[in-house]
């Protein structure tokens, strides 16, 4: 064998190796392009993994167009797999709708129905760390942590359109914090800020991990609590507002103390996002007016407050 026909053997080897080396370091992930989780990255562990809009699944997509288990994925550890569960609207590959086991190749698109699209990419740890920073500078509050005002004008909407699909209630409770213009005036900013960063955590530990909590704007947050009642929804502004008023708010050694007044709005099922949210504001603005640091609920009906 001449040497330059080793060597060629050898460089071949090595770049097959660091191939699968490289392989071995990259996770498979589902990322969401379109749909209720818009942006979100799914990861698929080893073994099988099974999609669909039903809450006992693996991973769960709210959308009508997704059967209650739609897919599962298989993971064996060198390769991934998907399949179809008999779902009503199928899965599609690349356009192509499924019948059997078939393996995913990185790029590949998956349909699930006709209203949620999905790419199955392998990722190394340091690719999917950038991804998820970019995602949440798109739907994140900088200062607080919590979603933005975009995000949650989107997720409204979708929200809506679930709890009136599936006859399930919908509750908004929306607040700020009271006389927030007086600490900022005698404190400073930076204590308002303070506030506000320390709020968004405040907030986190006081909902369930599916509630959506998002700045407004300000000193403004809305929480979106699905499956949750207007009974429910009073129960969790009052917690929210016992927890804050309890919190020890601080900024360069200084305690601020905080409160907030409340408003909250739940619907059955049927009307607009702008109805839902007119109804809070409105219950928030009478929190105000009854002396503030107290919670008003409302309800939806048809679009009407009861």
């Amino acid at each position: 064998m001449s040497r330059a026909i080793a060597n060629e053997e050898s460089s071949t080897r090595v770049i097959r190796r660091m191939e699968i080396d490289g392989l071995e370091d990259r996770v498979a992930t589902l990322l969401v392009m379109s749909g209720h989780c818009k942006g979100e990255l799914l990861s698929l562990e080893v073994g099988a993994t099974t999609l669909g809009r039903d809450a006992l699944c693996d991973i769960v997509i709210p959308d009508d167009g997704i059967s209650r288990e739609h897919c599962r994925f298989h993971h064996d550890g060198d390769a991934v797999w998907v399949e179809d569960l008999g779902s009503t609207n199928g899965t599609w590959l690349d356009r192509q709708r499924i019948t059997r086991r078939v393996k995913l190749e990185s790029g590949t698109r998956v349909r699930l129905g006709a209203g949620t699209l999905l790419r199955f990419v392998l990722q190394s740890e340091v690719d999917r760390a950038y991804y998820e920073e970019l995602r949440a500078a798109a739907v994140r509050d900088p200062l607080t942590g919590v979603f933005n005002k975009r995000h949650l004008q989107e997720r409204l909407r979708a929200e809506l359109a679930y709890a009136t699909r599936h006859s399930e209630p919908l509750a908004l409770i929306i607040f700020d914090v009271d006389h927030f213009k007086q600490i900022n005036d005698g404190y400073g900013h930076a204590a308002g800020d303070a506030v506000l960063a320390q709020l968004g955590a405040v907030l986190v530990t006081h909902t369930r991990g599916e509630d959506v909590i998002a700045r407004f704007g300000g000193d403004e947050f809305v929480i979106l609590a699905r499956g949750t009642d207007i009974d429910g929804a009073q129960r969790l502004a009052e917690r929210l507002r016992q927890g804050v008023a309890r919190f020890a708010f601080s900024h360069d050694g200084r305690e601020i103390g905080v409160t907030l007044s409340i408003g909250v709005a739940a619907v059955a099922g049927g009307q607009p996002a702008d109805d839902l949210f007119n109804v809070a504001d409105a219950a928030l603005y009478e929190a105000k007016a009854r002396g503030r640091d107290t919670v008003v609920a409302a309800r939806c009906q048809r679009g009407a407050p009861l």
